[in-house]
């Protein structure tokens, strides 16, 4: 019977600085918005305090605390953000921060791990501030910063850049830095004696692949998408609402590769599968659906209302500006008494998606609570801020399964996936509910 691993790595993501709209206009100097980032106090100052004292004085919120590896539930202490706001504030808000040290971001990881993921960050921040500019920060993304990862686990990252922390909107005519050159940073890791490089300025995001020789970690890097991780800090908050999330993923994980259903860039020949962040979005959208697990999406406050912004601006395949805000613990929501236990959750997931889940009528959004009505592509124009561009999209039966993105709402995380991987997965989850593996 497939069990739940005896251990994995766990990892802390720490958000924490305002980020303010790109365009500028009198509605975004009403609310104070500007065009940079700064550090912000755990709690609002008296109202006398300024803003000149909160950038000067920053200090760590004192709900901050170090997250320690649970070995008997793999569960990891709830953290609240403090967010700074002007109105009444919400405490559980989230907000991105964009400074931090790289053994921050792994010191719940083994420690092998952590000093080789660490030495890389470390190594390539150094290269990026003496190429382009000590403004510039490196940080990961994807199940490193969430804590689902293996030790062998590639390493996804971004550099931040501080001035468009909303990313590039289509009234944003400023000259893009240098650093925006996927191919002059690869030239600037091969010189500093990264191997194995490798840029791709065509693809949606552009990103270098690279490997670090004195760690042997391969790497993927992006120039300030912080979609990425965006996406992993809102999964991090799902496993702060529920401690047996971490491990269900990473037994999905570990038995998706087994069955070759795990791969949604495979090697030519090889079956086009899922990939983790699709996997990851389908047992949100399960917990959503069973009640176990909120809507961390619902119930936010009108944009304006809320006097400060998340929003980020995705510019490929067409600009969309995407409201990327979600409460790290819901207002007013209180988990069930009674949860099935490790393996009862994993035995009910199989159930889901072998008997349960109609592929031709359903689809995954957690954005929306999770299993809802499927519906066209074209219909997602209550849930899209801004887009220079109608939507579109390919014939929408024609796709096996929709599983949404949560910020990017009309992309399918699943669209990679085939037909005969999405019927070997139906085979498969009925093959565990009878057997157990």
């Amino acid at each position: 019977m497939f069990r739940f691993p005896s251990s994995h790595l766990t990892l802390r993501c720490r958000p924490s600085v305002i980020l303010q709209p790109c365009p500028a206009s009198s509605k975004n100097r009403k609310y104070g918005h500007s065009m940079r980032e700064r550090a912000i106090e755990p709690r609002e100052r008296a109202n006398t305090s300024t803003d000149q004292e909160s950038e000067a004085s920053p200090k760590r919120s004192t709900q901050t605390r170090s997250l320690l590896l649970d070995v008997a539930t793999h569960s990891t202490p709830d953290r609240q953000p403090s967010v700074k706001r002007k109105g009444k504030p919400h405490p559980n808000l989230y907000e991105f921060k964009s400074e931090s040290a790289p053994s921050y971001f792994f010191q719940d990881a083994p420690e092998n791990v952590r000093k080789r993921r660490s030495a890389t960050m470390r190594r390539l921040t150094r290269v990026i501030k003496e190429k382009f500019g000590s403004e510039y920060e490196v940080q990961p993304f994807g199940s490193t910063r969430y804590g689902v990862s293996s030790s062998e686990a590639d390493m996804d990252m971004v550099i931040i850049d501080p001035s468009r922390p909303h990313g590039i909107s289509p009234d944003d005519k400023r000259k893009q830095p240098a650093i925006y050159d996927v191919r002059r940073v690869a030239d600037t890791l091969r010189r500093a004696g990264f191997t194995q490089i490798k840029s791709i300025p065509r693809a949606s995001v552009p990103i270098v692949q690279f490997r670090d020789p004195l760690t042997s970690l391969d790497c993927d890097i992006n120039i300030n998408e912080r979609l990425g991780i965006f996406n992993s800090d809102l999964i991090n908050a799902y496993c702060s609402n529920m401690v047996t999330l971490r491990p269900l993923l990473f037994s999905i994980k570990t038995w998706a590769k087994s069955k070759g259903l795990n791969s949604s860039n495979p090697p030519s020949g090889e079956l086009r599968s899922f990939s983790s962040y699709a996997l990851t979005m389908m047992t949100i959208g399960f917990l959503q659906h069973r009640g176990y697990l909120p809507n961390l999406q619902a119930h936010l406050p009108p944009l304006e209302a809320s006097g400060y912004n998340m929003n980020f601006w995705r510019t490929r395949p067409r600009p969309t500006c995407c409201d990327c805000r979600f409460y790290t613990k819901p207002p007013s929501w209180k988990q069930p008494p009674h949860l099935p236990n490790q393996q009862g959750l994993l035995r009910d997931w199989f159930q889901f998606w072998a008997h349960e889940f109609k592929y031709n009528t359903q689809m995954v959004s957690i954005r929306e609570g999770g299993i809802v009505e499927r519906r066209d592509t074209n219909d997602v124009s209550n849930l899209v801020l801004t887009t220079s561009i109608p939507l579109s999209g390919p014939p929408f039966l024609s796709i096996p399964i929709r599983v949404m993105d949560p910020f990017i709402v009309e992309k399918n995380v699943a669209c990679s996936v085939s037909a005969r991987a999405m019927e070997r997965f139906a085979r498969e989850c009925g093959e565990w509910t009878r057997n157990g593996q």
